[in-house]
């Protein structure tokens, strides 16, 4: 006798082709080859005007009647999710979603509805659970008989935010949308409070890497000189209270070598070694060590005569 397909594995089977056949009116849709298939079930990118938008990852679950129930007069989809797949979810460079398909009865009658849980925004918003499970819910849904407007709204609004603040986690801001014409930016709100310090540690990072790129030009152009010597150097050498890599201490040394302040260089070196000798979690030999480094940093920074980035 031969094997016997499982009536589940039937379910799972078509709920993910439908998913395919209802996103394919907007999208390419790539099925994940079979056997490597290991949290995500389709690869898709969404079409606008005909080109080619935004990539988006897909995880499609056949659900029965105990999944779906009605809540403040919503018809609503649950599934309980592990909380190792929230992890892998999570490291996922794009957006992930999960398509919630009822399939109560076998054979199947086609859904008047798919629903829809936005991963990566759950968890930007809330982190992963401590525990090893969580049931999620969601009211979000494609209608059969709204599907082009559903997607539409789905292609052109959700996509662009959750593609937006996946990048909250890395400390970046990155824009929804932005008219091309004006300039203007639409940026997402109300999601990025606990990310404050990874912000922030980005715009440091980012004010020390511009200075760097720049600094060969200071003298060529007052403007370029005026903004990194004042804006930037501020910015930096108000979080150096806290923290210092040696990146940002070469650009310190490198402002106070061009701005001819021979006694900021000196504070900014006997700073860095008071919070070298505060720091917790580093042997003797290494700080020695360092203390070597930043000492020998500041004497070729001081001894340069034209700075150059090379030089940093």
């Amino acid at each position: 006798m031969g094997k016997k397909v499982d009536q589940n594995r039937l379910k799972g089977n078509y709920a993910e082709h439908l998913v395919s056949v209802w996103l394919s009116e907007k999208c390419l849709v790539r099925p994940v080859v079979a056997g490597t298939d290991i949290g995500i079930d389709l690869y898709c990118e969404a079409i606008i005007d005909d080109q080619p938008y935004k990539h988006f990852w897909v995880q499609v679950k056949a659900i029965g009647e105990s999944k779906l129930f009605e809540e403040n007069g919503n018809t609503m989809a649950k599934f309980p999710f592990k909380t190792n797949d929230l992890k892998y979810w999570a490291q996922q460079p794009i957006p992930v979603y999960v398509f919630l398909v009822p399939v109560p009865k076998w054979p199947p009658v086609e859904p008047t509805r798919i629903f829809c849980i936005r991963i990566t925004e759950q968890i930007i918003r809330d982190g992963i659970p401590k525990k090893d499970s969580i049931m999620l819910s969601t009211k979000e849904c494609f209608e059969r008989e709204s599907l082009s407007n559903d997607l539409e709204i789905f292609i052109h609004q959700i996509i662009p935010w959750d593609s937006s603040i996946i990048l909250l986690e890395k400390g970046i801001i990155a824009p929804i949308r932005e008219d091309k014409d004006s300039g203007n930016c639409e940026y997402p709100k109300g999601v990025g409070k606990k990310y404050f310090e990874k912000m922030m540690k980005r715009i440091y990072d980012s004010a020390i890497w511009t200075g760097v790129e720049n600094i060969d030009t200071w003298n060529e152009n007052d403007e370029r000189k005026r903004i990194n010597l004042t804006l930037i150097s501020k910015i930096i050498y108000s979080i150096h209270e806290k923290n210092f890599h040696q990146l940002g201490l070469k650009y310190l040394f490198a402002y106070a070598k061009i701005s001819d302040q021979q006694n900021l260089a000196l504070k900014f070196r006997e700073q860095a070694h008071r919070i070298l000798d505060d720091s917790e979690g580093l042997d003797q030999e290494k700080k020695n060590n360092m203390h070597r480094d930043i000492n020998d940093l500041f004497t070729k920074i001081m001894n340069t005569d034209n700075l150059s980035n090379d030089d940093l």
